[in-house]
């Protein structure tokens, strides 16, 4: 019925095309830099696909999200592995990428 194409990559956006049934809708908000599209006005008219791309105001919603979804649907307490001082930015950046310690999340200051 509908594939959502999230990374804005040429091949995963001729993938989405492959994928979707035919009168399904693509959704895409991977931000593309190809000067092309992957795939042919031909080949979304024999498929008779709806193509939706663009952006959206991510501020608001993240923020909204942020605030009344993911508390009551994600315990954060369930992620966050490692708080830091902000004067501890590069250590906190070296164990989140190295994931030393099992880290999964990192963040700044106090939370939970």
């Amino acid at each position: 019925d509908a594939v959502m194409e999230v990374v804005g990559s040429s091949a995963t956006l001729k993938l989405a095309i492959d994928l979707v049934r035919p009168g399904g809708t693509i959704s895409s908000v991977g931000v593309h830099t190809a000067n092309h599209f992957s795939f042919s006005p031909g080949e979304a008219y024999d498929k008779n696909l709806t193509y939706k791309s663009g952006r959206c105001p991510a501020r608001y919603y993240a923020e909204k999200l942020l605030r009344e979804e993911v508390p009551q649907r994600y315990p954060i307490e369930d992620i966050i592995t490692h708080q830091f001082a902000l004067e501890e930015g590069a250590k906190a950046y070296d164990v989140f990428d190295k994931k030393l310690d099992n880290c999964i999340k990192a963040v700044f200051g106090e939370h939970g």
